[in-house]
């Protein structure tokens, strides 16, 4: 249910974008299996970039999304400006949309 609201977000916005599974050992991980409703937003690490993912963001395919992932070129420097304020913002309207929701339980549970 989260993972639509950001869908929304970008769909409103035309700002293209792609999902993936909520596997990895990140900060939510913990969250997801203990039952915890998780959702967010990411902008690549170090996973490699394929073709269709540059024809649709753009870049270098072949290549990890963030070259500098945990590395020391891994700055503030190094930002996409443009990244973090499309994502700020989707994290903005997520959590604002999600506050004012009246029966936000039972719209996470499926149920509302």
């Amino acid at each position: 249910r989260i993972q639509r609201v950001f869908e929304d977000y970008f769909a409103r916005h035309e700002f293209p974008y792609q999902l993936t599974d909520m596997r990895g050992g990140s900060d939510f991980l913990p969250l997801i299996e203990n039952g915890v409703p998780a959702g967010g937003v990411l902008a690549g690490a170090s996973e490699i970039k394929s073709i269709d993912e540059r024809r649709k963001h753009g870049g270098m395919a072949h290549t990890p999304l963030d070259p500098c992932y945990h590395r020391e070129c891994d700055t503030l420097l190094n930002i996409n400006l443009e990244a973090l304020q499309r994502l700020s913002r989707a994290a903005m309207y997520a959590v604002s949309t999600l506050a004012t929701t009246p029966d936000l339980r039972g719209y996470l549970a499926g149920n509302a």
